[in-house]
């Protein structure tokens, strides 16, 4: 709990009474300062029944002003990117259409919840069970703020593609050595707070030091793909 709200409920507690009822012995009793429970004050069992009254108001009254809290201010959340495809479920099999089986060609997306801090998005979409280490197979910077997804082999204009492990531009899709349990590939959208400077067909190492500088949340879609 903050210090400001500390002395608010110092003064609350200054100003709370203890009654306990139906015994004329035990008077009005104002509590001022911190008791602990248990403690005795002069008065005999009289005071030592005040004492407990006067800690179990304590412990309603701190915990009326958030003292169950772990203080200090509130816990900050960001906002995460919402990444969907028309074409598969978030953890669901990637159709043959966009793998090395197929077209070839890149997925539908759709995003939301882009925060206004964003000047520009970058997509990565890699491989985390490749047995080299993960895959990174496509990469697109530079996609617009306003823009909220994009068709099946195409990217929003003004945006570019990187190059990607297999050292060629653009997309790659899916094609996992044959037998191997499904991969996970996993597109990760990053919206940024600056719009980098990167050329078309930027490596990865550039669109990565990017990201890393200029992250300012994220979202992430994973599909799968066995062969």
């Amino acid at each position: 709990m903050s210090q400001g709200k500390w002395s608010s409920c110092a003064s609350q507690l200054s100003l709370t009474t203890v009654r306990r009822a139906r015994s004329p012995a035990l008077q009005r009793v104002p509590y001022s300062g911190w008791m602990s429970l248990g403690q005795t004050v002069p008065g005999g069992a009289g005071g030592h029944a005040r004492a407990l009254l006067a800690a179990a108001v304590l412990c309603v009254a701190v915990a009326a002003c958030g003292g169950g809290s772990s203080g200090g201010s509130p816990n900050r959340t960001r906002t995460t990117l919402l990444l969907n495809s028309s074409a598969f479920l978030n953890g669901s099999s990637i159709p043959a259409r966009y793998t090395c089986d197929g077209e070839n060609s890149s997925p539908p997306l759709t995003w939301t919840r882009v925060p206004v801090r964003a000047r520009s998005l970058a997509l990565v979409m890699q491989d985390t069970d490749a047995p080299g280490g993960a895959f990174v197979h496509w990469t697109v910077y530079g996609l617009p703020r306003g823009s909220s997804g994009m068709s099946p082999g195409r990217i929003p204009a003004g945006s570019a593609e990187g190059v990607n492990s297999s050292g060629r531009p653009g997309y790659t899709g899916p094609c996992p050595p044959e037998g191997d349990p499904a991969h996970h590939y996993v597109f990760t959208l990053y919206a940024l707070e600056a719009d980098p400077d990167l050329p078309s067909g930027a490596s990865l190492a550039s669109v990565r030091a990017a990201v890393a500088e200029h992250t300012v949340t994220s979202g992430t879609l994973t599909g799968t793909y066995r062969r």
